[in-house]
């Protein structure tokens, strides 16, 4: 988490054309899990820290034990996750269950039952159906157990992310979102309404594109027609950066207004 926010102070100081978020990926024995904009810290001051975390693992367990659970679901694991959850939405987070089907020590890191159960009870804000370093075949697990249960009326927003253990790996995987403006409040609104879109690239600049058919058709001309010219000025930008030219800087933001609403029609 602190390394985040060193993040957004530091782009701040360059001037760079970005929002940032701040936000942690959630570790347990069993299952990873993402925080996005949550106040504080999750494991820091949550996980780690017995008179904060007991008392709300204890509530959640109460609350479980007068509830049918999918079979094979361990009542005490998921337990862990319905209270990692709610202190994340308690701090004004949105919490991600992480790579379903990643195989650690031969198995998945995840069990399979207590994803189905989180998917079940539509209970994070989003799921990661693509990301970096995991095989194919297990990205196709995740990704045919997400629409199969979405079939089940499961409402939880797909996501991508590079979860970039290497730089060449960084934004591989990522995510796009359809929000009416670039501010947290209302980027956070449209990733817990559904409104992204999961991407791969693909060799040969190929994308692969897992939503809603309607967004991913538009996800689609915005990859054909809009980012290459959005990701020339973003490179741009990250030179004009490093010569520290803030002059070039100021220009480079009236660019960006001019496609912006040249294709938002704004």
């Amino acid at each position: 988490y602190a390394p985040s926010l060193e993040a957004i102070k530091q782009a701040g100081k360059a001037g760079l054309n970005m929002l940032l978020l701040p936000g942690e990926e959630v570790g347990m024995q069993n299952w990873h899990m993402l925080s996005i904009n949550a106040s504080e810290a999750i494991m820091n001051h949550f996980s780690f820290v017995k008179n904060v975390y007991e008392p709300a693992y204890q509530k959640a367990l109460s609350k479980l034990r007068k509830r049918k659970l999918l079979p094979g679901v361990s009542l005490e694991s998921y337990a862990h996750v319905v209270a990692t959850v709610e202190r994340i939405q308690k701090l004004g987070g949105l919490s991600c269950i992480n790579h379903p089907y990643w195989v650690f020590h031969g198995r998945f890191h995840l069990p399979t039952p207590l994803f189905k159960q989180i998917l079940h009870d539509n209970l994070t804000d989003c799921v990661e159906v693509l990301v970096s370093d995991i095989r194919t075949e297990d990205q196709m697990l995740t990704v045919n157990h997400y629409f199969q249960a979405r079939q089940a009326g499961c409402t939880i927003s797909p996501i991508a992310n590079s979860d970039a253990h290497a730089a060449k790996t960084l934004g591989l995987f990522h995510t796009v979102t359809f929000a009416p403006d670039r501010t947290p409040q209302n980027i956070l609104a449209a990733i817990k309404a559904g409104q992204t879109v999961a991407c791969m690239q693909l060799p040969e600049n190929k994308l692969l594109c897992v939503s809603d058919t309607d967004l991913v058709k538009l996800t689609y001309f915005l990859e054909r027609e809009f980012f290459p010219l959005h990701n020339e000025l973003c490179q741009a930008e990250a030179k004009a950066v490093r010569r520290k030219d803030r002059a070039a800087l100021k220009l480079l933001r009236q660019e960006y207004r001019d496609i912006y609403k040249k294709y938002w029609a704004k």
